[in-house]
């Protein structure tokens, strides 16, 4: 169970723990659908050049599983919506026509420096590739001009159809109802509640209701001009209703007041309130 006293840390963070949740997303989806996308290249390339490649797809690769996500909007429905099935669907068809125009366009790659690096392995490759017709060389080899049409008619129709990478957090917020300004307002409400120094032997109103339950007027009443006047002065308002709990062996006097607040104090303090119509919102 999540101590209550611990929330406020944890809500404050939820902005920066979506941001990384979007980052984690995008980096598996680029090297997850690039070496799927790359699977198809059929040359020979050094490994920084590789990575690069494979970065590259997956970027693309992305774009065009955004671009495609309407056609799997059965997957962005209910809880499926907190995974973003639409997008990787979309990536994953996107990785598969990459790997397609990468292999018909690398198909009869003559990398010759590399194959021969390769010699032990790739002898026979390379014996094919010395071999192969002239026809084959530059730009008119029916394989290559098939290749780049679909890598080039495929990024079109992706930077065509780009909208822009959606957050997926705001999956998730939109999942639970709350919006991200909503968010960031609750966020800095109950970073407000505990910012605040407490004066010495008091206890946050939240971490009493805690221990007592939400509804004080289940608690014993209680009646004492002193701190009804220590509320009404902290509060700025007409006090309602005073109650007393017992909490770790302390008493502390919890009240509510007519401008929408739970306050609390000592026997001799004021201590603090919790707006009540803030957490309403």
């Amino acid at each position: 169970m999540v101590e209550i006293s611990a929330l406020p840390e944890i809500i404050q963070q939820l902005p920066q723990l979506l941001f990384i949740s979007d980052v984690v997303f995008y980096v598996f989806g680029v090297l997850f659908f690039g070496s799927l996308a790359i699977r198809g290249f059929r040359g020979y390339l050094n490994l920084p050049v590789m990575l690069g490649l494979r970065v590259l797809m997956g970027v693309i690769s992305l774009v065009g599983g955004v671009a495609l996500q309407g056609y799997f909007s059965f997957l962005n429905q209910g809880f499926y919506r907190l995974f973003r099935l639409d997008i990787l669907a979309g990536s994953l068809v996107s990785s598969i026509v990459l790997a397609v125009g990468i292999y018909l366009l690398s198909f009869r790659f003559e990398n010759l420096d590399g194959l021969r690096h390769k010699i032990e392995r790739l002898k026979e490759r390379l014996e094919n590739a010395e071999k192969a017709p002239k026809s084959s060389v530059g730009w008119k080899d029916p394989y290559k001009i098939a290749g780049a049409a679909v890598l080039l008619g495929f990024i079109g129709f992706s930077l065509a159809n780009f909208s822009g990478f959606p957050k997926i957090g705001e999956s998730f917020l939109s999942y639970v109802g709350l919006s991200q300004e909503e968010l960031m307002n609750l966020s800095d409400t109950i970073g407000d509640v505990y910012s605040n120094q407490l004066p010495q032997g008091c206890k946050n109103v939240i971490d009493i209701l805690q221990v007592t339950g939400a509804d004080i007027t289940r608690l014993q009443e209680y009646s004492d001009p002193q701190i009804t006047n220590l509320i009404e002065s902290g509060a700025n308002s007409k006090l309602l209703d005073l109650r007393i709990a017992v909490v770790e062996g302390e008493e502390h006097f919890l009240g509510i007041t007519e401008n929408q607040k739970i306050c609390s104090a000592r026997i001799d303090r004021f201590c603090s309130c919790v707006d009540l119509s803030e957490f309403a919102r």
